[in-house]
């Protein structure tokens, strides 16, 4: 059990990347809006909840 959960968290963020940055490429080459619109907000998802808990961490152990 312990593999498989290190081998879908080691492997599966950056397969889950991929898809997104594909999707971004292929939004962009086709002019597609709703594909493009998708993968940046997934991107701007990712980014947002990183900050918030890098944030809610420092303030957490006092850090300034």
């Amino acid at each position: 059990m312990t593999r498989l959960v290190k081998l879908s968290t080691d492997g599966g963020n950056p397969a889950l990347y991929l898809v997104f940055a594909a999707m971004l490429v292929r939004g962009l080459l086709r002019r597609r809006a709703d594909l493009t619109a998708q993968a940046l907000a997934y991107l701007a998802a990712q980014l947002l909840v990183s900050l918030a808990l890098e944030r809610v961490l420092k303030i957490g152990i006092g850090r300034p």
